[in-house]
């Protein structure tokens, strides 16, 4: 199985982010775009494992605590697309402290630092940054999240393995 931990975002955050993908459309920006059901903020891509019970556990015993986040500014990573977020500390330790311990534990986690993002459009072509605006939006996150990534009849669908309330 693909594993990914991440964020799940309000039905708030996900209409305004389908709105930026709405105009990038209108405006002729193309490429792959992110379902709705598909929006998140990744903490931590696993890739392929069988072993959730360890993930779990680490999950579990990371320290965690709700927060806000804000969505701000727009950038891109080569063709992908991608909405950020208002800097967080505390979202920034909670992911360090994830990978960390999900290394701990044997899992080979990227060790890159951690650039909060949320992707909107990948293989995008015709954009330019400025032409691009995020409404502002403030989420309270009080859950993290393993996902499955996998294909039904072709489409890319997240799966909800397991949920971290705190």
């Amino acid at each position: 199985m693909i594993l990914f931990t991440a964020i799940e975002l309000s039905e708030t955050a996900k209409c305004a982010l389908c709105d930026v993908m709405e105009n990038l459309r209108s405006i002729g920006v193309t490429g792959n775009y992110t379902r709705r059901e598909n929006l998140h903020l990744t903490l931590a891509y696993i890739g392929e494992s069988e072993d959730v019970e360890n993930i779990i556990r680490v999950m579990n015993n990371i320290c965690v605590q709700s927060f806000s986040l804000n969505l701000r500014g727009v950038g891109n990573f080569g063709d992908i697309l991608w909405v950020g977020v208002e800097q967080s500390d505390v979202l920034i330790n909670m992911a360090e402290e994830l990978k960390r311990e999900l290394r701990a534990v044997g899992f080979e986690i990227e060790r890159r630092p951690f650039k909060p993002h949320i992707t909107l459009v990948r293989k995008a072509s015709g954009f330019c940054l400025d032409d691009i605006l995020v409404p502002q939006v403030e989420m309270t996150v009080r859950k993290i999240t393993l996902f499955h990534s996998h294909r039904v009849d072709g489409v890319l669908m997240y799966t909800p393995l397991y949920v971290r309330e705190f």
